[in-house]
């Protein structure tokens, strides 16, 4: 309920940007019967993937009002949190599950990417339920969950294509599953091939789209720009940090943007917490041979952005749909010492001395937890959405009032895009003329 209040309060207030008008285009499309192969708007050398359009096909299905698909947005991100409280309750414990439920439907970041109509927010509950069933399937041998976890990867993929950087952590779990459960080296060989032939399947049709138009639209002797993404540097992590702590660059070409924002309130300091937890999470799982949930998790959080910050295209909306598997990890120090196969006994030095430092960091921890719980709260409650742009409500009312007009003087009604060059505020953020094909 908290995450649901922050990401539709005032939902009208967000701006209302040209790559939200490409999408609720693509999905009217849908609407109107037609199944592209491929999306509207184009990444680097390929076209976005279609499946966004699918999706925001729904709320379009019941209205055009921009502002009911920006409800699905939020509703639709609220299973990742869901996710994420699974998941930090198997593996961590029900504290731990809770805390991380919390830092995710409070996180200012995670609140923004749910809140408006674009494929990259569609794309958080897919990535936590491929760690979900990556560690239900290789780490606890459930077989469902096997199957479901490429075809998880693939549907994340299909939201935006910068996350096929997760495959590695696949092929982690793979080699940990091959390694420590022998018996069912059979079995795990067949249920994943069967899983990488349903995410092959899945993928097939965008492939296909985008091999059609490469076809259609090359022009001999123009070398392809999928070049300049094998210039390797080494990797950049700024954006990862700010997007973590809930500042920097929110939207498209955000430097032209010049609203104020509240202050964060130590927030700053959830990515140095998020690395010694991470530490803190992996050291207890070594002792207790239990490490490859804590690793996983982060490596699913890390790897992305430093994989896109090698070849120095990393943007900020790469990091959003990560977001679950930092918080998991966040919550993950308060991990109460549980005795496993394998692990210390409860009388040896190793578990008293893991005892020992947990509760002498708990209490510490806990308190800085909750500051930060209550700085992310304030910073959504004091944020104004629209950053001193036009704000998606007074879109509409403008365009109601001018048709109004229209209809009274019996005149036709020309809309003209007018963006003075020496006012330009924010570039690509057009949109609003897009509304009346909408609506």
């Amino acid at each position: 309920m908290l995450g649901l209040f922050f990401r539709v309060r005032a939902l009208g207030d967000d701006p209302f940007f040209q790559d939200q008008a490409a999408t609720s285009m693509g999905a009217m499309e849908v609407v109107k019967g037609h199944w592209p192969l491929t999306g509207p708007m184009d990444f680097s050398s390929i076209k976005d993937p279609p499946l966004p359009s699918y999706l925001y096909a729904m709320p379009f299905a019941i209205s055009g009002d921009p502002r009911v698909a920006r409800i699905f947005t939020a509703l639709w991100n609220l299973f990742s949190i869901t996710l994420a409280y699974k998941i930090g309750r198997r593996h961590f414990g029900r504290s731990a599950g809770l805390l991380a439920s919390a830092l995710y439907a409070t996180h200012p970041t995670a609140v923004l990417a749910s809140r408006f109509i674009w494929n990259p927010n569609l794309a958080a509950p897919f990535v936590m339920l491929y760690v979900y069933t990556g560690l239900m399937g290789y780490y606890q041998s459930r077989q469902i969950a096997r199957t479901l976890h490429f075809p998880a990867l693939a549907l994340a993929i299909l939201c935006h294509p910068s996350l096929v950087m997760l495959a590695p952590v696949s092929l982690m779990f793979c080699l940990w599953a091959w390694w420590n459960h022998a018996e069912e080296r059979r079995t795990l060989f067949l249920q994943s091939g069967w899983s990488v032939i349903i995410a092959i399947l899945l993928l097939a049709p965008w492939l296909a789209g985008n091999l059609q138009l490469t076809m259609t639209t090359h022009t001999p002797g123009v070398p392809n720009r999928l070049g300049d993404w094998v210039r390797l540097q080494a990797p950049e992590l700024i954006l990862a940090k700010t997007v973590l702590a809930g500042e920097g660059c929110w939207r498209n070409n955000c430097p032209m943007l010049l609203g104020d924002r509240p202050p964060v309130y130590l927030t700053h300091l959830l990515p140095t917490i998020t690395m010694l937890a991470a530490a803190w999470a992996m050291l207890n799982g070594v002792l207790n041979r239990r490490v490859l949930p804590p690793l996983g998790i982060a490596t699913a959080f890390l790897l992305p952005p430093m994989m896109a910050g090698a070849t120095g295209r990393v943007f900020d909306h790469y990091v959003w749909p990560l977001i679950g598997n930092a918080v998991i990890i966040q919550a993950a120090v308060l991990t109460k010492q549980v005795k496993y196969a394998g692990a210390p006994t409860l009388y040896s030095n190793k578990f008293l001395t893991l005892y020992q430092a947990r509760r002498l960091i708990q209490y510490p921890y806990a308190l800085a937890i909750a500051l930060i719980l209550f700085g992310q709260a304030r910073f959504n409650i004091l944020y104004d959405p629209r950053e001193g742009l036009p704000s998606l409500n007074e879109n509409l009312s403008a365009l109601k009032y001018a048709m109004k007009i229209a209809r009274d003087a019996q005149a036709e009604l020309i809309l003209q895009d007018f963006q003075p060059p020496n006012e330009l505020r924010c570039i690509g953020c057009r949109g609003w003329e897009t509304l009346p094909a909408l609506l």
